[in-house]
């Protein structure tokens, strides 16, 4: 479990080489703080396209500007989010954020309407 201090929504930047060899940037969808510092870098993605070729280059830079950035790496799927592992309040606040506001702007779960005592404590399946 973890208190989670802010969510950036599509911030993130990071580039990366398509099938092609052309030069692209990946923007992941979520990357949530927590009050301990931790950092979580978070995909949302249909398991049937987790293994396109274009998604797996994309996850592999993911998974490097998380190694040298000291965050983790997250995949979720239809299988995370439909289970007990994503509390509903950590979703619910994410969805709140995509509409609140521009994207690219970090939301503390205050600043989204979600705080709620005791709510703060969610888990980040990975």
């Amino acid at each position: 479990m973890f208190d989670v201090d802010s969510i950036l929504v599509e911030g993130i930047y990071i580039p990366y080489t398509d099938e092609y060899g052309k030069s692209r940037i990946y923007i992941p969808d979520i990357f949530v703080t927590t009050t301990s510092g931790q950092k979580v870098l978070i995909e949302i993605k249909p398991l049937s396209r987790v293994q396109e070729i274009n998604n797996q280059l994309k996850f592999a830079a993911a998974q490097d500007w998380a190694d040298e950035n000291n965050a983790l790496f997250c995949v979720w799927t239809e299988e995370i989010l439909y289970s007990d592992s994503v509390t509903t309040t950590l979703i619910e606040a994410i969805q709140l954020a995509t509409v609140a506001g521009p994207l690219g702007r970090r939301y503390s779960l205050n600043s989204v309407g979600q705080h709620r005592e005791g709510s703060r404590n969610v888990s980040l399946a990975c």
